[in-house]
């Protein structure tokens, strides 16, 4: 299963040292792909792994942030109990780039349990 997801955002800045805020538009465009593993389909009890990719791209060269145009590549697995929960543990490489001199200069592994609930 495929899914994927596009948005266009206001991002506000606060610069420590600087008075006035900065704000600047971004778009981010995720494609996630999710495998059932111990069932041929998304239903309770089932075990999942998904692999996703996502990419930020500021639209405003004066965006004074260093992580406004990044990548950010994961693995999660995944387990849905039911209908309401599910648990899962995500792990992210994460890199960006300088927007002021356009280097490569954030390189990061964020790594993250989660237990969702809906009701």
């Amino acid at each position: 299963m495929f899914d994927h997801f596009y948005r266009f955002e206001q991002r506000f800045h606060w610069i420590e040292g600087e008075k006035d805020e900065h704000t600047g538009l971004r778009s981010r465009y995720r494609l996630n792909m999710r495998i059932p593993l111990n069932n041929s389909s998304m239903q309770d009890k089932t075990y999942y792994l998904d692999a996703r990719g996502e990419i930020f791209l500021p639209h405003d060269d004066e965006i004074q942030e260093l992580h406004t145009s990044r990548m950010q590549f994961g693995v999660i697995l995944g387990y849905r109990r039911n209908v309401k929960w599910r648990y899962f543990i995500s792990g992210y490489f994460d890199t960006g780039w300088n927007t002021l001199d356009d280097t490569r200069t954030v390189n990061r592994y964020i790594l993250e349990f989660t237990a969702r609930a809906m009701f």
